[in-house]
Order: structure tokens, then C-alpha cells, then sequence
């Protein structure tokens, strides 16, 4: 399961992500993944990566800055 989250740093900037979680049970641990700075956290291999952490009962954030 994925859903969408936003927040903003200490430097003002506004950063949204997907949230994976397990589809079963709580998160046992967590992970963030930080896809390359020609992707997007909607490319494939981002989306891919982080269900897979999830899969392993890890929530995993996947995050990518948004211009303000």
C-alpha cells in the first residue's frame, strides 16, 4: 500500500513522497530511497524498489522535492 505525503524542510522547500508500507502487519523498520536526480519517485524502478522494501516489512519512503 502506498500512500501520498508532504512536508516541508528547514530550508522552507515543500518535499512530497510515497509512503509504502507492508500489506500485511505493522513496519518493522523503515527505509528511505532516493532515486536519481533524472528520475522522478513515479519512475518504474523507484516504484519497484521501494514495494519491494516494503514487501520485506519495512515502510519506505520515497521522496522527491517539489519546487516552491
Amino acid at each position: 500500500m502506498q500512500r501520498l505525503i508532504e512536508f516541508t524542510n528547514t530550508d522552507g522547500i515543500r518535499l512530497t513522497g510515497n509512503l509504502h508500507v507492508p500489506d500485511a502487519g505493522p513496519p518493522r523498520a523503515c527505509a528511505l530511497f532516493a532515486h536519481c536526480f533524472t528520475c522522478t519517485r513515479n519512475s518504474k524502478a523507484a516504484v519497484h524498489i521501494a514495494e519491494a522494501l516494503a514487501g520485506l516489512c519495512a515502510g519506505a519512503a520515497n521522496v522527491n522535492g517539489v519546487a516552491s
